[in-house]
């Protein structure tokens, strides 16, 4: 007994065994612990691996871990714009984000927020009812044969609008008919309707909606993209927000601003 022991304590200070096995912990439990250290460090490299090539299903570690990935996995429309303004994926200006927010400040923007916000009496909701322009100025028909009788479409172009008050869906408004053709494949203009957005309201959401009209059954060929706006009590009437909706049986082109 007394030789194994002494053997053992050789072994320690000749560092044959880990350090730690000279501590409390058995030899099997060092064993143990390093394994799972090594499993741990394994998961930990695969991780950041994802992170740098595109592994959603990691988004907040990644964000955790590697501050520039944010940009990239929180970009949604359901953050706030200030939290957009802060990680540099805000469609607005950096402008608009130091004004209101403190983020994205160079030296230029910085001197227009100390000379702005501070006068400004703007808040991010609307403090009076505005009238919503939108304005259809393009389409297209990309694939073929709408109808299944020849290769023009019956495009029939409208937009649905939902508005919201601090996450709470307000008016749902589906807008009239914006053009109605027959047998046409592509069109340009300039179409403008107008609708009232209530005060209050914080967001809109525009959903463009295409069909192709048949005398049977019409045919929907919308992409079901909708396109989100926040912060709206911001906007001014020179905000003209430019929009492309398309997919593989069209491509459309519009604009919105509120007066």
């Amino acid at each position: 007994m007394k030789f194994s022991k002494l053997f053992f304590s050789i072994l320690c200070f000749a560092s044959i065994i880990p350090f730690a096995a000279c501590s409390d912990e058995s030899p099997f439990e060092v064993a143990e612990d390093q394994i799972a250290d090594s499993e741990y460090d394994f998961y930990d490299a695969k991780r950041r691996s994802k992170c740098y090539n595109g592994a959603h299903e990691y988004n907040e570690w990644c964000c955790d871990h590697f501050y520039e990935k944010c940009k990239v996995y929180y970009s949604s429309s359901s953050m706030s714009e200030s939290e957009k303004c802060r990680l540099g994926t805000s469609s607005y200006s950096d402008i608009y984000c130091c004004s209101y927010y403190g983020y994205q400040c160079n030296s230029s923007s910085s001197s227009y927020r100390n000379t702005y916000s501070s006068s400004s009496s703007a808040t991010y909701y609307l403090t009076s009812a505005k009238t919503l322009k939108i304005t259809l100025t393009y389409y297209k028909q990309l694939s073929s044969n709408w109808d299944g009788l020849d290769n023009a479409g019956d495009p029939e172009v409208s937009f649905n609008i939902y508005t919201y008050s601090d996450g709470v869906l307000g008016q749902t408004i589906n807008t009239v008919t914006f053009i109605d053709k027959q047998d046409t494949r592509s069109w340009s203009g300039s179409v403008t309707k107008s609708y009232t957005i209530n005060k209050g309201t914080d967001a809109i959401k525009i959903c463009p909606k295409v069909i192709d009209e048949d005398i049977s059954e019409h045919d929907n060929y919308s992409s079901g993209k909708c396109f989100s706006t926040s912060n709206i009590g911001y906007l001014k009437s020179t905000d003209i927000k430019e929009q492309e909706d398309y997919n593989s049986n069209y491509d459309l082109e519009w604009e919105w601003y509120l007066l």
